[in-house]
């Protein structure tokens, strides 16, 4: 289902602004939003993310706890999303923050059991499982 719904997204703006690299704005909408959380959405706020950011530590630290949480309850369609429009985000910057969770809210074991149960491709899956077995 997420699968084809993804497929015809694209970042769009919220509130008339075009989506930003390192934009909080995005995480608070993200954040406010994590009960209700669409294909869409998560495509905005995976699309902040950006090697820039890392100099920001308020949207770096935000951003990393936003993605665990999001992962965490919403695996599949973060996965999804991160495989199907990995050409329009910055999939290697979103790929080494998994590395690291920054408030260890998320029991990574228990994360890597989510992702191996969402069906993905082999390349995706394995790449993910192996940047969250680094934490």
């Amino acid at each position: 289902m997420f699968f084809f719904m993804s497929m015809a997204l694209a970042p769009q703006a919220i509130f008339g602004q075009e989506i930003k690299k390192c934009d909080s704005g995005i995480l608070k909408n993200t954040s406010d939003q994590l009960d209700h959380l669409t294909p869409t959405l998560v495509l905005n706020f995976l699309s902040t993310f950006d090697q820039s950011c890392v100099n920001n530590a308020e949207f770096s630290e935000w951003s990393n706890e936003l993605l665990f949480t999001l992962l965490n309850q919403n695996t599949e369609m973060v996965l999804l999303v991160i495989q199907d429009k990995g050409k329009d985000i910055d999939k290697k910057s979103i790929l080494k923050e998994m590395e690291s969770q920054t408030l260890d809210k998320v029991d990574i074991l228990k994360l890597i059991e989510k992702v191996k149960k969402v069906k993905l491709s082999k390349d995706i899956k394995d790449e993910v499982i192996s940047r969250l077995s680094k934490n």
